[in-house]
């Protein structure tokens, strides 16, 4: 177990976000150019998460074991992910775990005894059929609200070489959140919580980067959604050329909620 260094830098409101232009073909690799593009900002990424778990109740006993579990789950799933979080384990000087923890901070969270705060909105314009409008296109936008301590540890990037290049946002060792993908499909991530979330199965950020990697379609993505087992619950709203969902996932399972009266809204 690590003793992780102190980040070089402060909280501040930052202006000069990093941009990670990843574009390694091997999962290994491309997790060793994500953490050497990060550099130190990756440990200071992960201690304040490892803060803010302890500040939920979550100790580093309970953190490294719900990880470990979570490596076995998304190995059975895509093999390749966890060689591109070793990767940037390796890269970092960190444990495994430790950037399998970041991945599965929505599970985490979902084990907490002090609950999390509410986060982020998400409304999607979406005028199917109403052929008066100027444009018949879906199109989206979000807020990302999360916790002032974890701000100075996110950064946009744009990911290259697998079945479709995206880009988007997402937090630092977390492979991915929000984006868009080459294929015109976008992703819009917002946290939702019932009683039964907690670790097993696939972490839901590790479901939405796969989601903008291999699906094309608004379909595509709830297929996928549909054959992929988690234990916490969030929705994912995607939006192609023609249509827009939000995908409710839950240990009790996956609903679709269409636009009505030509929105898709989500607050939580």
């Amino acid at each position: 177990m690590n003793s992780l260094s102190k980040p070089t830098f402060t909280y501040r409101r930052r202006s000069d976000r990093p941009h990670l232009l990843l574009d390694a073909t091997e999962a290994a690799e491309r997790g060793r150019q994500r953490a050497s593009l990060l550099g130190d900002e990756l440990l200071g990424g992960l201690e304040a998460y490892e803060a803010f778990f302890a500040k939920a109740g979550l100790d580093r006993e309970t953190i490294q074991a719900a990880s470990g579990r979570v490596i076995d789950d998304v190995g059975a799933w895509r093999p390749r992910i966890v060689e591109e979080m070793d990767g940037i384990a390796s890269e970092a000087g960190v444990d495994p775990w430790q950037i399998a923890a970041l991945n599965a901070r929505t599970e985490l969270l979902g084990m907490a005894t002090n609950g999390a705060p509410g986060e982020c909105s998400t409304l999607i314009y979406a005028p199917v059929g109403r052929s008066t409008e100027r444009t018949t296109t879906p199109f989206g936008v979000q807020t990302w609200d999360w916790n002032e301590e974890l701000n100075d540890y996110w950064h946009t990037q744009a990911v290259r070489g697998y079945v479709h290049d995206y880009v988007g946002i997402t937090e630092h060792g977390i492979l991915g959140k929000i984006g868009v993908n080459s294929a015109g499909l976008g992703l819009f991530l917002n946290i939702l919580a019932q009683q039964d979330d907690g670790v097993g199965g696939i972490p839901v950020h590790l479901l939405a980067a796969t989601i903008l990697e291999e699906a094309a379609t608004v379909e595509q993505a709830i297929e996928l959604a549909r054959a992929t087992p988690i234990r916490s619950s969030t929705a994912l709203t995607v939006v192609d050329r023609q249509r827009a969902v939000s995908i409710e996932l839950s240990p009790s399972g996956v609903f679709e909620v269409g636009p009505s009266n030509g929105l898709v809204r989500l607050a939580t």
